[in-house]
């Protein structure tokens, strides 16, 4: 049996070799889309649960249990340091994660104790 296939595509015959070297090309390139993907659904998830939303609101929108995004995505705030108060002379304070690299706004107890502080602070 030959390792040589007709083919259509143009200038003479592909070989097998040609086929599988082209297959593991689109496996390296499927590969790299996924770790990317993943790493922007990690990026989407920790932004979201920064800026208040609960584990209840992530599972809904990635269509699984509050108690599954939990499990999957708790490690992220671990390594998600720590959310650091911005407070300049003019305009409202606001919240800068580092690990985002961007602003966020939290919600809750912390973000109250927080606006607190700074309306005391420029009060004096």
């Amino acid at each position: 049996m030959s390792n040589r296939t007709p083919h259509l595509r143009g200038a003479g015959p592909i070989t097998v070799n040609d086929e599988l070297l082209e297959l593991g090309h689109l496996q390296a390139a499927v590969d790299e889309f996924g770790r990317r993907l993943h790493s922007a659904k990690e990026r989407a998830v920790l932004r979201a649960r920064l800026n208040g939303a609960s584990w209840g609101d992530v599972g809904t929108a990635l269509g699984i249990s509050r108690q599954g995004a939990q499990q999957r995505w708790r490690h992220l705030e671990a390594q998600s340091g720590e959310i650091r108060l911005v407070v300049g002379l003019e305009g409202p304070p606001r919240f800068h994660s580092d690990a985002l690299g961007e602003d966020v706004d939290p919600s809750g107890a912390s973000r109250r104790r927080a606006l607190a502080a700074v309306r005391s602070l420029r009060a004096a």
